[in-house]
Parts: structure tokens; C-alpha cells; sequence
């Protein structure tokens, strides 16, 4: 699903007489074969207006893509169902998503988030960079080039917006799995995941800026305890939960044997805190962690 479509479902978050966002929607696929599909503007989108105003990224299944769409024929290896975004800079024109494997096709919906509204506005956000990137095979953390044009370090969230990984077992998908944080002493991206393994994993990004005067973002990041009961953490209380958004993430040392360890529920469940979810079957809690970033809009009237 989409955050920025439930921003846009609210009256009250827009400007009058135009809204400040658009979206666009698609899916792809990968066919077997082949290691890439090329979204192509013109065809595939509408190019935005401008690469610092809107940014890709894939939205189904964690951000790592879905999986071969012929059904539970053939296993479904990491490497061939994940997939990023390797050139998502290149939005004016196209956008390559790629993967590693090749043995199965697989599917990917994808989603453009455009700010239309007026440069310098209360609701401006600003796409400093998006780019790819791959880890070293024997590391837990990577580092994004230094992105340029930084205003406000509060103001920043640091997107994943693909997730690939090159394993070709079907057990090892948690070393592609990633949380990430900026660091403003250097004005960069950092991205960890839980375990190394021996595959380079790859991961996409946009660092987005949220300029106008109407975002409050924060950021927090939770281990779990337990497996089956609700969790949370606290925040700075937000002016309404239906003024704000989650982007999550989440990163897991531990092996996974099913779904349960795989995925996580996350949300907003009061202006003061977030709550954080494990399915009963997972194992190992305390190896498992997410992050959310908490994208607030505290504009009220149009």
C-alpha cells in the first residue's frame, strides 16, 4: 500500500485549489531469464517534473519485490524474487529493477511519489539523492555517497526503496534485509542489516527532504522481547495520527524458516507511541529489529 495515498485521502493535508502530491502506480515484471525490466517515462510513467521532486520505489513484500507470479512451482530462492532499484536517479528517463537470479520470473509493484505543489511551500519536499548501492559480502553496514544540499538534518528520511538479495538458498532472505538512519556528521546514508553471510547484498534509496514548514519527522528503532504480544516504543506526541505516516524497515540476524520470521506489523497506535508487532511463530525476537521513520504533517485547515 501506499502512505502518501492515505495522505492524499485527507482534505486537510492538501492546498487549496491543488494538491501538493501525485502518485503514480505500476507493476512489472521480471520474465524468467533475464536479470532486469526498464521502466521507461513516456511509456511506463509520466516523467516528473523535475529529479529533485519525486522519487521510485517498490512497494510490495518489504520493499524486496514479490516472488515468480506462475505459482508455488519452483523454490522460491532469494535471489531470484528480490529486486531493487539500480539507477532510480535516472527517473526523468527510466529506471532499470534488477535482481540478481534468473530461474523464475518475478513480480514488482512500484510507485512514484511526486511533490507538484509550489517549490518553497508549507508541504515541499525535496529528493537530494537516490541512488543504489551494494554491501561489501562480509558486512553488516553500508554507507550512501555524501548527498549535497542539505538543509535541515531533522528534516530527513532516508527511504529504502528496494531490497535485493543475491542468495541462492531460500532460507538466507534476512541478510537482504535492511533498516536504515542518516548521519548528519557526514551527510550521508547508512544502511545495516542483521547478518553477512557471503552475499553482496543490494539495497536502493532516496534521501528526501522535508523542507516546507508543515513536516515534523522522527525516527525510532525498536529490538523485540517477545514474539506474539504488542510492543512499543514512545515519541514525541504527534498532532494527530491521522496527520501522520510510517515509513518501516526492518533487519533480522536470525535465519528464516517462514514468513512469520520474515515480515513485522508496525503502527501508529497513539499520538505518543508506536507499536511493534512479531507473529507468534517467530524466533529469536531479540535478533530482530525495526525502524520506523515518522513522517508528521501538522497542517490543519486548507
Amino acid at each position: 500500500g501506499s502512505e502518501f495515498n492515505s495522505y492524499l485521502e485527507y482534505p486537510e493535508l492538501t492546498s487549496a485549489p491543488e494538491r501538493d502530491f501525485e502518485i503514480q502506480k505500476g507493476t512489472a515484471t521480471i520474465p524468467a531469464g533475464a536479470t532486469s525490466t526498464t521502466l521507461v517515462a513516456g511509456v511506463d510513467y509520466v516523467a516528473p517534473s523535475a529529479s529533485t521532486s519525486a522519487f521510485m520505489r517498490i512497494t510490495n513484500v518489504g520493499m524486496t519485490g514479490a516472488g515468480h507470479n506462475t505459482g508455488n512451482t519452483l523454490a522460491q530462492n532469494a535471489t531470484n524474487t528480490t529486486a531493487y532499484l539500480l539507477d532510480p536517479a535516472n527517473i526523468m528517463s527510466s529506471v532499470t529493477v534488477h535482481r540478481t537470479g534468473v530461474s523464475s520470473s518475478t513480480r514488482v509493484a512500484w510507485e512514484i511519489i511526486e511533490f507538484i505543489g509550489a517549490p518553497g511551500s508549507d508541504n515541499e519536499m525535496v529528493v537530494r539523492a537516490q541512488s543504489s548501492l551494494i554491501y561489501a559480502a562480509a558486512s553488516t553496514s553500508a554507507t550512501s555517497t555524501t548527498v549535497s544540499g542539505v538543509v535541515n538534518d531533522n528534516d530527513i528520511v532516508v527511504f529504502i526503496t528496494g531490497q535485493q538479495n543475491p542468495d541462492t538458498a531460500s532460507t538466507n532472505y534476512n541478510s537482504g534485509l535492511n533498516t536504515s538512519e542518516w548521519d548528519a556528521s557526514i551527510d550521508r546514508g547508512i544502511f545495516r542489516r542483521g547478518t553477512s553471510g557471503s552475499d553482496a547484498g543490494r539495497v536502493s534509496y532516496a534521501v528526501v527532504e522535508f523542507t516546507g514548514q508543515n513536516w515534523n519527522i522522527q525516527r525510532v528503532e525498536h529490538t523485540y522481547t517477545s514474539a506474539g504480544v504488542t510492543e512499543t516504543e514512545a515519541i514525541t506526541s504527534v498532532n494527530d495520527t491521522e496527520r501522520a505516516f510510517l515509513h518501516t524497515q526492518k533487519r533480522n540476524n536470525t535465519g528464516l524458516t517462514g514468513t512469520d520470521e520474515f515480515g513485522h506489523e508496525v503502527w501508529l497506535s497513539s499520538m505518543g507511541f508506536v507499536s511493534f508487532f512479531l507473529q507468534s511463530g517467530a524466533t529469536t525476537p531479540s535478533g530482530q529489529t525495526s525502524v520506523a521513520w515518522v513522517i508528521e504533517n501538522v497542517q490543519t485547515s486548507e
